[in-house]
Formats: C-alpha cells, structure tokens, sequence
C-alpha cells in the first residue's frame, strides 16, 4: 500500500510539472487551449486509479480484509457473549388477576365471605448453579471464534498462496515457450532453406517435424493461458479485484516462516507427542473450547437432579358484607418445588448424552492432531525432495541440456548432424525449463502448507472488521 500511494503521488507530480513546463511553452509560443492540459492530467489520475495488486502479500492482506466470514464470526462472537449475559439472568416474575369463589346463582361479589378479588406474583428460583452454567458455556462458545478466525486467517493465506503460485507458473511457463518459439521459428526457416538449396542433409519429414512441433507449442501455450486464466479466475473470488496485473512471488514464501518454525521445519522430523506440545495450531485450540463446553453440558445435565424452587406470594380483597360490616382482606404466600423422581428415562439419559459427546469430542480432537502431524511429515518430506531435485537440476541436468542442445545445432550446422536431433534437444531443454519451474513452485507450496501446519494461536494477527483476530473488542463498541 505504501508503495502504491508513492507511485500515485509520483505520477501526479510528474503530470503537474508536465502541465507548468507545457504552459510555460505555450505561453511563449503557442496559445494551446487549457482544457488540453486538465486532459492531460486526467490521463495521469486514471493510470493511477488503475494500479492492479501484483504482489502476494498484498492480495493475501485484500483478501483477509474483505472476507465475509471474518466479518460474520464477529459478529457470531458478539451474539454468544449477549446470549451469555441473558442466560445469567434470573426468569421474569408471573403475575397473576382473579376473582376466587364468585357465586354463580346470581355472581354478588359482596354475597359470599370467601369472594375475594386476588392479585398475586410468582418467581422460579434457577435450579442449582445452572443459570451460571449456561453463561459459562455461552462463553466457551464465544471464545471459540477467535480461534477460529485465527484458523481461517491461516487456512486463506495457504490457499491465496497456492492459487498464486500455480498462476504465476502458467505465467512463467508462457513466457519460457515464448521466449524459445522464436528460436524454433529459425529453425524452421532454416531447415527450409537448407531443404530447397538440397545443399544440407535436411529432409522433407525433417521440415515436417518442425512445423509440427511449432504446432505444439501453439497448442501448449493455449493450454497454459487457459490454465493461467482460470486461476485468476478463482483469485478473483477471494478478493475485490477486477483485474490482476503481472503475478509476482516477492517476497519469497520461506521468509514468511518464523525464526521459530523455520527451525521447526528444519530439524529432523518432530514425534507425534513432540509436534501436539509445541505447535498450538488453531484448529486444535477450537477443539479444547468445545470441549470445556461439552463438559458444561455434563454440569449443566447433573444440576437437573436438584429440585428447582419457587415462591409466590398474593393479595386477596373482599367486599364488605351486605348489612356494611368490614370484612378483613386475605395475604397468601408460599413455595413450590419440583422433585426429580423418575430420573431414569430423563435425567440419566441427558447425563449419558452429555458424556458420550465429550468422549466423541475428545476423538476428533486426536484425529486433528494426527491430520495435522500427517500433513507436516508429508510436507516436510516433500520439502527434501524437492530441494534435492532443485539441486540436480541446477548443478546437472540444465547445463547438461544446454551443452547437448547446442552441441546438436553445432553438429548439423556443420552438417555432421541430424536436423530431428536438433528439434529433440530444443525441446527437451524446454521441458526442462518448465520443469524446473514446476519443481520451485511445488517447493514454494510446500513451504506455504507448512506455514499453515505450523500457524501458532500465540502469533501476531491484523485487526478484522473492529474486532482483532485474538478476539479482544476494540473500545470504541
């Protein structure tokens, strides 16, 4: 972002002192309409306006800063804490109206002594320490968000990067054949030169031969467009874009690893306990909040077993008698109380329920952490491979294809050689070019899922939509 307000600030600088020279000029020799130059500098604005996102980090940051799921987990979390303060509250109060023993013969309030007008009031009392249960659990479930946000920053940043880099690799893998079909061109003209002189030893399937391979590398760059557009494509989902510039991969994936998990990821293979007791992935912490709420539900099932109480209390009015004589008014007050008898088709049930769902929790939990330990020993054996693989090619087989590619067009330029040989060794040290490309891109997504496998719940993360990814709610809500 800072490096785009300074081109924009440049690019304005530079039309503003276009614009007084000019004027400058015009002043002196010629009288050029004013509406002239504000075109000019319109055309400066809108290259401006213009800039497109090239680089990861910068998609990775639209990306994050835009996702809707980021903004409604906030949101979520907001919810389960409001809901958590409302479960903690105490049930409202009943009150009651009524008349009580109102004669039906001719329905005289002032008839019968025990006619009475009632008002009364009532209250539940929670059962036990459920109500502060409920809030607890509430609350779990809150802090659980962030974790989850924390996850999902992680799991995004993984697949903008390998979406990326598979774009930049078609990007890359067209310039490459487009930078040899220029050389294969020569040496179509050249063989058909050499064909109708009948002075070389060039052939007619020889001339065939590379039209065909031009053909195919037509074909091949079409193939690789389509692919580099459909990546883009899928970008595009991701964030606002309405158009990608010219993908780039600066800065490299490695630099983004930690001090603390590059060494991580460079030391021999860690152990199953070794990886659980020093990698805090997010995905795991969420399990640990489900938990602690699964096993609220174990208290909140055992409060059940406590008899739930309620008092009441009521004030009854009665009419004074027919001859005028005052009768005294009637207060009631009272209690009540459920009893858990029959607790073997209810009670017990949901005590069992609740505890075969932290049993089944506590399952899932290991199988996420065997998930993530898998995908780091296959990323990390992954990793070597490809270094090795990097190495030969570089040490090895590139020059080794260069030197036979050259040495064959040496040989047939001075017609010792075969013209198929020629057309065989271009292509080969093509293909090794794309392959080599292929094995550091595979490399680069190698280390952008190790990044993830090794995301720690402790690290840094930017603020999303108001609320940070760590959770804490900023002071201005």
């Amino acid at each position: 972002m800072f490096s785009y307000l300074i081109k924009s600030h440049a690019s304005l600088v530079e039309g503003y002192n276009l614009y007084t020279r000019s004027k400058r000029c015009a002043v002196r020799r010629s009288r050029l309409p004013h509406a002239l130059w504000c075109f000019v500098l319109c055309v400066f604005a809108i290259n401006v306006e213009a800039e497109t996102i090239t680089t990861l980090e910068v998609a990775i940051e639209q990306a994050i800063q835009n996702d809707p799921w980021l903004a409604s987990s906030v949101e979520r979390q907001k919810s389960l804490h409001s809901r958590g303060i409302a479960a903690n509250t105490y049930p409202d109060p009943v009150l009651s109206f009524g008349v009580v023993n109102l004669p039906i013969d001719n329905f005289d309030f002032d008839q019968e002594p025990m006619t009475q007008l009632k008002v009364g009031v009532s209250q539940m009392l929670p059962r036990g320490d459920s109500l502060k249960l409920q809030k607890q659990k509430l609350d779990f479930q809150a802090d659980e968000t962030p974790l989850q946000r924390q996850e999902r920053t992680a799991n995004l940043r993984m697949i903008i990067s390998i979406l990326w880099l598979e774009a930049y690799q078609t990007q890359q893998s067209i310039k490459l054949i487009e930078q040899d079909q220029g050389l294969f061109e020569q040496l179509v003209a050249v063989a058909q030169l050499s064909y109708s002189s009948a002075i070389g030893k060039t052939r007619q399937q020889d001339l065939v031969r590379a039209q065909l391979e031009l053909t195919r590398l037509e074909d091949r760059l079409l193939m690789l467009e389509q692919r580099h557009f459909a990546k883009r494509a899928a970008l595009a989902e991701l964030f606002p874009i309405e158009n990608l510039g010219e993908i780039l991969v600066e800065p490299k994936l490695e630099n983004r690893l930690t001090t603390r998990n590059d060494l991580i990821a460079r030391r021999p293979p860690l152990s199953l306990e070794e990886f659980n007791s020093s990698i805090q992935h997010p995905s795991v912490w969420v399990f640990e909040k489900r938990l602690s709420a699964l096993q609220t539900d174990v208290d909140i099932a055992q409060q059940k077993y406590v008899p739930q109480w309620g008092v009441n209390a009521s004030y009854g009015y009665r009419e004074s008698t027919p001859q005028g004589i005052g009768r005294s008014d009637f207060f009631s007050i009272g209690m009540s109380v459920d009893l858990p008898l029959f607790t073997n088709n209810k009670q017990d049930k949901e005590l069992s329920a609740a505890k075969s769902s932290v049993a089944a929790l506590k399952s899932d939990k290991l199988l996420e952490q065997r998930k993530l330990y898998t995908g780091y020993r296959s990323s990390l054996a992954e990793l070597n491979r490809l270094d090795k693989r990097l190495h030969i090619y570089f040490e090895k087989l590139l020059p080794q294809m260069s030197e036979q590619a050259e040495s064959s067009l040496t040989a047939y330029t001075h017609n010792d050689g075969d013209f198929a040989e020629v057309m065989r060794a271009r292509i080969a040290e093509l293909n090794a070019k794309i392959d080599f490309l292929d094995i550091q891109i595979q490399r680069q997504k190698a280390l952008a899922k190790l990044e993830y496998l090794l995301t720690d719940v402790h690290q840094v993360k930017p603020v999303v939509a108001g609320l940070d990814i760590a959770g804490e709610l900023n002071n201005e809500n």
